[in-house]
């Protein structure tokens, strides 16, 4: 319960605050979050620990409308099959999750370590997830700037360049072009006739 309240209290914020500084830095927010939440839980001693640990998450879960209002942003004709692959995320996530972690607790329980100890570690293992995650994106959002940055400054040239070479055959296909379109009547002829 701890984990929805603060949920029903952080998403419209979060969701806010990303429409004033952008989708991306809350994204990487709320994965950062959920990290250090996660790490909170695993190691709590406590039961008011792991109640505030929840509730850090909670507050932190609004990667899925971030992401939601990302795609509505762009508009345009895919916007549903973009929802819908948000959707089989969080399906596939609601899967996947659980098998990981039943697959973690055969693995810890072969290793001959306590089931006590299943938990944190489980915890732990989802906070790598998302550190994980949270690192890769921003790699992946600074190397697309530069890569942007960097096309941007030579793409001009490049285009430029392509268009002035031409092959021994470009002039005579030039030259066909043209007297095709000379022999075509003028769109005021067509529209006297």
């Amino acid at each position: 319960a701890s984990f929805s309240g603060a949920q029903m209290l952080g998403c419209p914020a979060l969701v806010a605050l990303s429409s004033r500084i952008g989708r991306l830095p809350v994204l990487l927010l709320c994965l950062a979050g959920a990290a250090t939440a996660n790490v909170w839980t695993a190691m709590s001693s406590s039961m008011s620990s792991v109640t505030l640990a929840r509730m850090l998450a909670g507050m932190f879960a609004a990667s899925v409308p971030v992401a939601q209002a990302a795609v509505t942003d762009g508009g345009g004709q895919d916007t549903t099959s973009r929802l819908a692959l948000i959707s089989a995320a969080i399906s596939s996530g609601a899967v996947v999750g659980p098998a990981l972690a039943a697959s973690l607790s055969a693995f810890l329980t072969a290793r001959g370590i306590a089931a006590a100890r299943h938990g944190p570690l489980t915890f732990l293992s989802i906070a790598v997830l998302a550190a994980g995650t949270s690192v890769v994106g921003t790699l992946c959002v600074a190397f697309s700037g530069w890569l942007r940055r960097r096309s941007a400054a030579t793409w001009p040239e490049a285009f430029e360049a392509a268009s002035t070479t031409t092959s021994p055959a470009a002039p005579a296909a030039q030259g066909a072009a043209r007297s095709q379109q000379a022999a075509l009547p003028s769109s005021a002829a067509v529209s006297d006739t």
